[in-house]
């Protein structure tokens, strides 16, 4: 094997070691080191330098993310430069006194009142998924990343209980809990449950347990791309190119075009119902050509908002009255 071959082999198990789940994290670690290094002219890593690095990142960590930064930029400095970190007591000492007196802040627990009260008397219209979500975090102890990856296979019905699999957990050993009507105030907490899945409509295309209808409503509306970006915080167009494409409101206006049905009344109101702003309706449009599917709209007033989004052939015809003294 020739020597470039053994380094690409050692370089490839050596990324192995680090943890896929937050690879990035440690990548982006030892990344701030490096810059760090470099605006200081430092070419040689010691003990010395990792010294002045945490001393430095003390003034605004604690001790707690001292500690954390300390462990991903000790396996990343074995791993790229084959230091091992560990052999610097002086570092660690440091960092132990850092330690004394440090009281981490604690999370605010929700007592079984509070998860009482809310899965009584919150409105189901408005937090049936907040609840089934709550019932499945407290009942199997599940992290935010372990929800989010529930899949509908993974929730098994039994009649008097549910079964759920969690799987890719954090310490990547599967698990399982059961939920049942062991509520002290009798709160049916498997019909809640069972009220959120029957929602789940037959055309949806992905399998996680927990659907994301937020945008699919939005989308469903017809509303523009830039607006499903800024709803969903999504830097690229095309995750909310994807819910356009995806949406069922979308599709029937094109199965309408099709079949003639869209020349007329289906693009009267595909494009109407997009016009957004100051409440500007259908009866706004002064007139409507189905021969040229044209659409015309007059918007009386000033700071109006129109916007037309997913047509075709659509013409826009601007007439501005300058004897109105309110324009």
């Amino acid at each position: 094997m020739e020597n470039f071959e053994l380094e690409d082999a050692v370089k490839e198990v050596m990324d192995g070691i680090l943890p896929k789940k937050s690879r990035k994290i440690y990548e982006a670690q030892y990344d701030t080191f490096v810059k760090w290094c470099c605006q200081r002219k430092l070419e040689n890593v010691n003990e010395d330098v990792l010294l002045v690095f945490f001393a430095e990142k003390s003034k605004t960590l604690s001790s707690s993310t001292l500690w954390t930064h300390y462990s991903m930029l000790k396996t990343m400095l074995n791993v790229k430069r084959n230091i091992d970190v560990s052999k610097f007591y002086k570092l660690s000492a440091f960092l132990k006194r850092k330690s004394e007196g440090y009281k981490p802040k604690k999370a605010k627990v929700l007592t079984l009142d509070q998860i009482d009260k809310f899965l009584l008397e919150a409105p189901d219209k408005d937090f049936l998924m907040v609840k089934v979500a709550l019932i499945f975090g407290v009942a199997g102890a599940c992290r935010g990343k372990e929800l989010h990856q529930l899949t509908i296979s993974d929730v098994t019905d039994m009649d008097h209980a549910l079964l759920v699999n969690v799987r890719n957990t954090k310490n990547n050993v599967d698990r399982n809990f059961i939920i049942n009507n062991s509520n002290k105030n009798g709160i049916d907490l498997i019909e809640v449950c069972r009220k959120y899945m029957a929602l789940r409509k037959p055309e949806t295309t992905h399998s996680r347990f927990f659907v994301r209808t937020s945008a699919s409503l939005l989308a469903d509306s017809a509303a523009s791309i830039d607006v499903l970006k800024r709803h969903g915080g999504w830097k690229s167009a095309s995750v909310a190119e994807g819910y356009i494409e995806n949406s069922i409101n979308t599709k029937k206006i094109v199965a309408d075009s099709i079949f003639g049905l869209g020349v007329g009344n289906s693009t009267e109101s595909a494009c109407a119902h997009q016009v957004s702003g100051s409440a500007v309706s259908a009866s706004s449009a002064s007139s409507t050509s189905s021969k040229n599917n044209i659409v015309q709209n007059t918007i009386d007033g000033a700071n109006r908002l129109l916007n037309i989004v997913n047509c075709s052939n659509v013409n826009i015809h601007v007439n501005i009255n300058t004897n109105n003294k309110d324009l």
